[in-house]
């Protein structure tokens, strides 16, 4: 058999690292799939936009004068101001592209597999993450954040409506104001009320800016 372990010399036992990974379905009546595009865009690099969506303040958003490639990409420096506490940032790369996917790429999970949807349709693609290879420089005053956050989002036409599928891995080292931890997102097994706010928000706004 082995030996017992003294104690003395062992190496600490490693907390395991945790990676929410959720994916999100909304359907959004009377609102069609450009305009929730182009909001969503938009509302990336906009900080009264981000302060109003997730209720929060002390944010600033700027873009990058990265030279992108077009104008379906931009850089983003992510700012939070804390009390008491230093600032943290972080540098963000966002893309759209239209593509044409297929629908069963986009049923939902539970979707009835015996009747599997047929076809194509356009759709906006956007993704945004974390990077570390920009030009922004690195403040003495404010914590770097390097983990990977990805957030990817698809957005389509049905009818006379809109359907919105996010999918985002978050690491459970990023605390942020508007997620401060995984278990603002699910608790249980279970969409969080403060999720579930942030999505209504959405709905608010983008009605306002409809109306």
């Amino acid at each position: 058999g082995s030996e017992p372990s003294s104690g003395l010399g062992d190496a600490p036992a490693k907390k395991q690292r945790r990676r929410l990974n959720v994916r999100v379905d909304v359907l959004f009546p009377g609102i069609d799939a450009a305009s929730l595009s182009d909001f969503f865009w938009e509302s990336f690099s906009n900080t009264a936009t981000q302060q109003r969506l997730y209720s929060i303040k002390g944010v600033e958003v700027t873009q990058l004068t990265d030279d992108m490639p077009d104008t379906n990409t931009k850089m983003l420096y992510y700012r939070e101001r804390w009390d008491g506490e230093k600032d943290q940032d972080l540098v963000l790369i966002c893309n759209r592209r239209r593509k044409e996917l297929a629908k069963s790429t986009l049923a939902l999970p539970h979707a009835n597999k015996a009747k599997p949807a047929v076809g194509k349709v356009a759709a906006m693609v956007m993704a945004l993450s974390t990077t570390q290879h920009s030009a922004a420089p690195e403040y003495e005053n404010a914590n770097r954040i390097t983990s990977l956050f990805v957030q990817g989002a698809v957005m389509w036409n049905v009818m006379a409506d809109s359907r919105l599928c996010v999918v985002f891995s978050f690491p459970d080292n990023i605390r942020l104001k508007a997620i401060e931890t995984i278990d603002d997102v699910i608790q249980d097994g279970c969409i969080t009320h403060k999720f579930v706010d942030i999505l209504r928000s959405y709905r608010q706004e983008l009605g306002q800016r409809m109306s």
